[in-house]
């Protein structure tokens, strides 16, 4: 959402208000997405999408050598550079469903997720192709080509009866639903520098600076 505020003002013996600019803001940015998992790898790399956007609004606290700085910035690119090209955003919600109505695929964490999932925003230099971009996301994603049917658990790999497997061991199975419903709500942030030194509405209406992370 684009909004401008304008201040009311009841003018004497007048038949009309008057209305006196005061500024213009964006407001949120909402994101529906679904999200299918077919073989073990595409369950893993959805259960890692999960568990980055849970890190994502949370702050740097406790034992981190960051302790006390906010959730990190992160960087918006979808649909090609004149809609959303690294625009810098902060995570204000995220939610996701666990349905009761689809199957759940056996998954290892250890396949995608590590410690280093949020790490300082590397720039890429985004292609003015739509099919190159395209590719790019699709080679960038790591998924095998073609679908695979899901290994299933041979008899070694299940606990015998009365025992149970240490919590820290890694290739212990997890389990994602085949299709889920992911929401985010993202705000749309500059600096004062950028807001001051970048910003021109002419060349914000010529669409140069929506390359240049503005929204």
């Amino acid at each position: 959402m684009h909004q401008t505020s304008y201040q009311e003002q009841l003018l004497t013996h007048s038949n009309f208000k008057g209305y006196f600019y005061t500024g213009s803001s964006v407001g949120e940015i909402h994101i529906e997405a679904k999200f299918t998992a077919q073989d073990t790898y595409e369950a893993a790399y959805l259960l890692a999408v999960l568990h980055f956007f849970r890190s994502a609004g949370k702050m740097f606290y406790g034992q981190d050598d960051q302790r006390g700085t906010p959730p990190p910035l992160l960087f918006l690119s979808a649909f090609g550079k004149y809609q959303y090209n690294n625009a810098p955003c902060l995570l204000r919600d995220f939610n996701y469903q666990l349905p009761s109505e689809v199957d759940y695929i056996r998954t290892t964490p250890g396949l995608v997720m590590n410690s280093g999932a949020i790490e300082p925003r590397r720039r890429i230099q985004a292609s003015s192709n739509p099919l190159i971009s395209a590719a790019q996301r699709l080679f960038g994603s790591g998924l095998a080509f073609g679908g695979r049917r899901a290994s299933t658990p041979s008899e070694s790999d299940k606990p015998l009866e009365g025992s149970s497997r240490p919590s820290s061991d890694d290739t212990e199975p997890t389990y994602v639903p085949t299709m889920v419903d992911v929401t985010l709500t993202l705000l749309p942030v500059h600096n004062r520098d950028q807001m001051s030194k970048e910003f021109s509405l002419k060349e914000y209406a010529s669409g140069s600076l929506l390359t240049r992370g503005f929204y």
